[in-house]
């Protein structure tokens, strides 16, 4: 029986394809599990059967509410659908939505009828917060920062929550998952699957199209090396899972501490492959090749790295503070002197966009490709 039900949905073909850990569920649970709650996690993913699993859940362990993570996109429909499935079984079990989409659209979001809370922002206090008030019958939520509420039917919200210190969340709950599960689902990068963990958040840029400038007001915050080993530590000696996908927003925003963490994952002589997704150019294009050729040893395999556009115009409109130069000087320099596989980001549909900067876009992408022929470019995306 749980106390707490927490639903992941779908994502599409990407998500399919690309069947990270759910990390924001994990997250939300790590005080909880911490202060012995039972907590229990549905990945729509992962289980076809998954309204089946929520109803019998439902039924048998009567939460103290059922939380959703929901970015902008299909998440929305498997999020209403869980929500309205959740009332149907029980109007009076609160039903919390939380992550990217109720984070930017919270007023829009709580005044659905299907929907009780709204948790803005990072959710690791303000649902923790929630959940121990809902238990003890509290109905005052306007101390609980972070939090959207209705009161007589009126959307409502408490104060802002602060950015808060990485280093004092508890190592997340991976026992609530079947890890196994997720490995499977990312043996396209890694011959044994993949155990994604996310060691910082946000950056310091302000790309008009991200998300960070509202999320995590454009800041950069970081968990000490010593705190990412012991996570590392984690995968490769519980789990037995050697390729590390580190989901940060920008991984080397400090190139210094960066260096320090691969450091110690090589003096703990783990053995491990590593992914990055959040890379810059710019933090690539100040690398010597040496430098670059010390990271593949450290055990960087693949490098995610957002070009979005072959048009500098653009570039410079959405204000990625970096030049198609060093796109360009960066890939060579890759296929020069290392093995690194990099995956290069590419987006088209930005305003003031011509026929002429999505023709600058494709020519930069072929050209990527015929000078590092280790290079991935798998699609590119659409502004939506």
């Amino acid at each position: 029986m749980a106390d707490v039900l927490l639903i992941q949905p779908t994502d599409g073909f990407y998500g399919k394809s690309q069947m990270f850990l759910p990390m924001g569920l994990l997250c939300i649970s790590s005080f909880l599990d911490q202060e012995g709650y039972k907590v229990k996690i549905i990945d729509m993913r992962a289980d076809e059967d998954w309204e089946k699993t929520l109803l019998s859940e439902l039924k048998t362990s009567s939460p103290v509410c059922v939380g959703k993570t929901v970015k902008t996109g299909i998440q929305i429909l498997d999020g209403l659908k869980a929500s309205k499935l959740t009332k149907k079984y029980s109007k009076d079990i609160p039903v919390v939505w939380g992550g990217v989409h109720p984070s930017f659209l919270p007023e829009e979001t709580i005044i659905n009828d299907n929907i009780d809370f709204v948790v803005q922002g990072e959710g690791e206090y303000t649902f923790y917060e929630l959940v121990k008030a809902l238990k003890h019958g509290k109905r005052n939520f306007g101390d609980i920062k972070g939090l959207w509420y209705k009161e007589d039917s009126k959307p409502k919200s408490a104060p802002n929550r602060e950015l808060a210190d990485l280093d004092k969340f508890p190592i997340l709950p991976y026992h609530l998952i079947d890890i196994n599960t997720y490995a499977e689902g990312t043996k396209y990068q890694f011959e044994g699957g993949m155990f994604t963990l996310q060691s910082s958040r946000g950056c310091p840029f302000r790309c008009t199209y991200c998300y960070n400038n509202n999320f995590n007001q454009a800041k950069w915050r970081a968990m000490s090396p010593e705190k990412v080993l012991e996570q590392v530590k984690l995968a490769v000696n519980k789990y037995n899972i050697r390729g590390i996908g580190f989901v940060d927003d920008n991984f080397f925003a400090n190139i210094k501490r960066a260096n320090q963490i691969l450091e110690l994952i090589e003096k703990a002589g783990l053995g491990v492959k590593l992914w990055f997704q959040g890379v810059r150019v710019d933090s690539l294009h100040t690398m010597s090749e040496s430098q670059l050729q010390r990271l593949e040893k450290l055990g960087a395999e693949y490098l995610q790295i957002g070009v979005e556009s072959g048009s500098q115009k653009i570039l410079d409109f959405i204000k990625k503070n970096m030049h198609v130069e060093q796109v360009i000087e960066v890939n060579k320099k890759l296929a020069k002197s290392t093995n690194i596989k990099p995956i290069y980001n590419f987006m088209i549909g930005f305003p003031t966009e011509t026929e002429k900067d999505i023709s600058l876009t494709t020519d930069l992408f072929v050209r990527l490709l015929e000078d590092n022929p280790k290079a991935i470019l798998r699609y590119i995306n659409y502004l939506s």
